[in-house]
């Protein structure tokens, strides 16, 4: 067959394909395309035109070694090369290196041009061109007939042939493999081929049901003490410890199981965890205003059994764990647990068991969110240094608390004064702060005046009793007094005073309008100093109560007092050492039994005085507080 009739063949086949469906093209598989199809159709898009590709339509493979070059088809059918050429974007291709890149795999580039579509005629361009880095001598293949007719005849030949598909099919994936990674749309395809899918219910059917926390107080219901017995017994029993005769002796005078029983007095007794565990059938049937676990050896576990029936139970409004040395840290864990979680207690007395480093956190956590518990005491409990700074931080939050005692804790001057002080400026609701016996001194009055200049309202009380003070620190006290308007009691027992330091606080004293009570037993005063406390009482038209024993107060001193007690009508209570001091003269010893029994005549007199005042105050509040009287009242009144 000679190359007239090859291109006449070529070009009946092109001629059946246009008298087809217009919007039908070649299908091709192009060496650089995006997706790889299946076996039998797919798409290929290129612009706004979509080309349906299936191998078993392919007309022609090329570019099968660098030799063979596909003849131009649009030139044999007698059309112009003005077709579309499909530009290499992320779109389209894969493979967007430099073109020298390309050519450098030993393949032939090819170029895909698809002429524009028509009402009339649909041309689809394949030129095959070799990169100019690999191109023969220029024009070769293109002046060379024979070259031209080979390549031709290779095409046709080709065509349909299920195996050069296969091949071409072939290495059209490998090379997209090899060269780029898979683009984001195969690896969904990839996602969706493992079959793994979530859903999720209707709203309606998330929750299936619900179950109702149980009762703490189911077995609480028409109780009986025989019933509270046997169960205390079969727990025992069961945990095999023997029972607490003080435990039952109390159960049997059990009298309203309606209502929290007064005390349940454990004082003393060892309770170990069986002990602490067989208690739970005693606490889930009966109530008590009062718990005392004092000095029952508790260890961590015990304790953190006890104060997690407690709290679920709501056991007790006031609970004593004091002198119990091994509660540990799970103890205090489970305690700070009780406290902030129980909205009945209200009384925590731990007197005598350390409060360590690493048990602090826990309590201080439990007191920042205000808890119900309005009493703490904190006595000989280690606080100095960091437990007490975590305490105080936590308190400056807290709007329950009323009474806080830290006895004992031999609290310093610089630090701990400093944390008190700083309390003192920020918490308003605190009205007893007990401070005795600890290591103040002057230095750390000065913190504590600073705070309490700032306590207009909230703290009434203040405990100074035995802590290194002299007459130095009486300056910032004298300072701080006026300041103050809620202080009513000032002890300052027991601390080196002296009578220097009563003048300094006189002054302090009679420009405060607050303080009814103050304490100054045991200040090393004098006569001197007695004057001074009597010039302070003659001028307060509020002062109750004054506590001036162990001191050095004479015949002078006691003069002073009585004189002042004439013109006072407000102090009902003088305390003064009851056996005269020894004087140099005899007769002094009966001066001052007589000065004494004068003070107390004095005071007796204020005391029916207020009697009648507040009786009277008394009156007037109930005649105000009623309707009407009505005229057979007032005739009985008459009568009277």
């Amino acid at each position: 067959m000679d190359s007239e009739e090859k291109e006449l063949e070529l070009s009946n086949v092109k001629a059946e394909k246009n008298n087809g469906d217009p919007t039908d093209c070649a299908e091709i598989i192009p060496r650089n395309s995006q997706q790889v199809m299946d076996a039998d159709v797919g798409k290929l898009t290129v612009g706004a035109q979509v080309v349906d590709i299936a191998a078993h339509e392919v007309e022609g493979v090329c570019g099968r070694g660098e030799d063979q070059r596909l003849g131009d088809m649009g030139e044999m059918n007698g059309n112009d090369k003005t077709g579309v050429q499909v530009p290499h974007s992320a779109d389209t291709a894969l493979d967007n290196g430099p073109k020298d890149e390309q050519a450098g795999d030993g393949e032939s580039g090819l170029e895909l041009h698809i002429s524009s579509v028509d009402d009339t005629n649909t041309g689809v361009d394949f030129t095959l061109e070799k990169t100019p880095a690999l191109n023969d001598e220029p024009g070769a293949s293109a002046g060379n007939p024979a070259v031209r007719d080979s390549s031709e005849s290779g095409c046709l030949a080709s065509v349909g042939d299920p195996a050069v598909i296969s091949e071409a099919k072939e290495a059209v994936t490998l090379k997209e493999h090899a060269t780029l990674p898979s683009s984001p749309l195969h690896q969904n395809d990839k996602l969706k081929a493992g079959g793994k899918r979530v859903t999720f219910p209707c709203d309606e059917d998330i929750v299936s049901g619900a179950v109702e926390p149980k009762d703490p107080w189911r077995h609480a219901q028409n109780v009986t003490v025989d019933e509270i017995i046997t169960a205390y017994r079969q727990a025992c029993q069961k945990l095999n410890c023997k029972p607490i005769p003080k435990v039952l002796k109390q159960i049997q005078e059990f009298k309203e199981l309606t209502q929290r029983i007064d005390c349940l007095d454990l004082k003393g007794e060892k309770l170990d965890y069986k002990a602490c565990e067989a208690l739970e059938e005693v606490f889930k049937r009966v109530q008590f205003k009062v718990v005392d676990l004092e000095q029952t050896n508790l260890d961590e576990d015990g304790a953190s059994a006890l104060f997690d029936m407690i709290e679920y139970y709501e056991s007790a409004t006031h609970l004593n764990i004091s002198f119990n040395k091994h509660i540990g840290t799970r103890g205090w864990q489970a305690a700070a647990h009780m406290m902030r979680k129980t909205s009945c207690l209200q009384y925590l007395n731990a007197r005598n068991t350390p409060l360590l480093d690493h048990s602090a956190p826990f309590v201080a956590r439990a007191l920042r969110i205000s808890s119900s518990l309005a009493v703490l005491h904190l006595e000989n409990a280690s606080l100095s240094g960091r437990p007490l700074m975590l305490l105080a931080t936590a308190l400056k939050m807290n709007m329950n608390l009323r009474e806080l005692y830290l006895a004992d804790n031999k609290l310093n001057g610089l630090q701990d004064s400093a944390q008190l002080g700083n309390l003192l400026k920020f918490n308003y609701y605190i009205q007893i702060l007990d401070l005795r016996n600890n290591h103040i001194m002057d230095s750390g009055l000065a913190y504590l005046c600073e705070g309490l200049k700032e306590q207009r309202k909230g703290l009434v009380t203040l405990v100074l009793w035995n802590n290194q003070l002299t007459h130095n620190g009486m300056t910032y006290l004298a300072a701080a007094l006026p300041c103050t308007q809620s202080l009513e009691t000032l002890n300052l027992g027991h601390n080196s005073v002296g009578n220097e330091g009563v003048h300094k606080l006189k002054d302090g004293l009679i420009g405060n309008r607050s303080v009814l009570r103050l304490g100054l037993a045991s200040t090393k005063l004098s006569c001197e100093g007695a004057v001074a406390v009597a010039e302070f009482i003659a001028e307060s038209p509020r002062l109750l109560r004054l506590d001036l024993r162990e001191n050095e107060i004479k015949t002078g001193g006691l003069m002073a007092l009585s004189l002042a007690l004439k013109v006072n009508t407000s102090l009902l209570r003088l305390d003064l050492d009851r056996e005269p001091k020894r004087e140099t003269v005899k007769s002094f010893i009966e001066t001052q039994r007589a000065l004494l029994a004068e003070i107390q005549n004095g005071c007796k007199r204020n005391f029916v005085l207020a009697k009648e005042k507040e009786e009277t105050e008394q009156k007037m509040r109930h005649s105000a507080s009623m309707p009407e009287i009505t005229p057979e009242e007032d005739e009985e009144e008459a009568e009277e």
